[in-house]
């Protein structure tokens, strides 16, 4: 546990390792989940996916799953005693215990959610996969600020793609720290890799750098952390802490059957 300074803002990230479904061979912990159902709400239910992939049904149930499970650990409520409320663009926030702030985001086999116990912050994290086969240039003319267009551009095909993804991943979660999705331009504000700030962290040595998002609802009170958990996987973290002190960190791995009963 790290030492907590006073006036200290404390961000609790939470990766879980979830199977990859679609390879089988799963039953045993798709058995303890099925056994998690009874906390989710008739509306969580509902909005699993009925398609025709059952390994994502299987993915939703889970995330909503663990979310329940470790909110209930920060809560001391039970997993099914919890309340969700929604913002107008669909941010989650919990109606009773409506101090704890969080954010959960699923990439491949990695989930994380990022909590914190404060009334007056904006927090949003994102987990991406780098996926060698996504059409990036496309999706950089169409997203991307033009700083950051041109920081790409001017980069080698393999180091523009992890570029790509580190952007994309502060960039996801800026716009959930601010609560507006996808109704957020994208070009209206960005990040610039090359005044990224080092960061050696004995006791977080996944998190590797601090950024400030420039342009719309940027300012020095916004700040963002970007981190990489291996070289497929990367995560960042933006939040906006309207005068709160230093950020302090704990960070917790875990596997799913870790959080599920029997």
């Amino acid at each position: 546990m790290n030492n907590i300074k006073p006036q200290s803002l404390l961000i609790q990230l939470d990766f879980v390792r979830l199977p990859l479904w679609r390879q089988g061979g799963h039953d045993a912990v798709l058995q303890r989940l099925e056994q998690a159902r009874h906390w989710l709400s008739v509306s969580e239910l509902e909005r699993l996916s009925a398609g025709p992939m059952p390994w994502v049904a299987q993915q939703q149930l889970a995330s909503r799953v663990l979310l329940r499970a470790i909110l209930a650990s920060r809560t001391g409520l039970s997993p099914q005693a919890l309340q969700f409320s929604y913002g107008d663009k669909g941010k989650p926030a919990l109606l009773n215990h409506p101090g704890l702030q969080f954010n959960l985001s699923h990439s491949g086999h990695w989930l994380v959610l990022a909590s914190c116990d404060s009334d007056h912050m904006q927090l949003g994290t994102d987990i991406e996969r780098l996926r060698p086969k996504t059409d990036i240039d496309s999706i950089m003319r169409h997203y991307f600020a033009g700083a950051e267009l041109a920081q790409l551009q001017a980069l080698g095909s393999d180091d523009r793609r992890q570029a790509f993804f580190d952007l994309w991943a502060l960039k996801e979660s800026f716009i959930k720290a601010t609560g507006l999705g996808l109704a957020q331009d994208l070009r209206s504000f960005g990040f610039e890799l090359d005044k990224r700030t080092p960061m050696a962290r004995a006791d977080f040595p996944e998190l590797e750098s601090c950024l400030t998002p420039y342009g719309e609802l940027g300012g020095t009170e916004w700040q963002s952390w970007l981190g990489r958990l291996d070289d497929e996987y990367r995560f960042a973290l933006t939040l906006h802490k309207e005068g709160a002190g230093e950020c302090c960190w704990q960070r917790h791995f875990s596997e799913l059957a870790d959080w599920l009963p029997g």
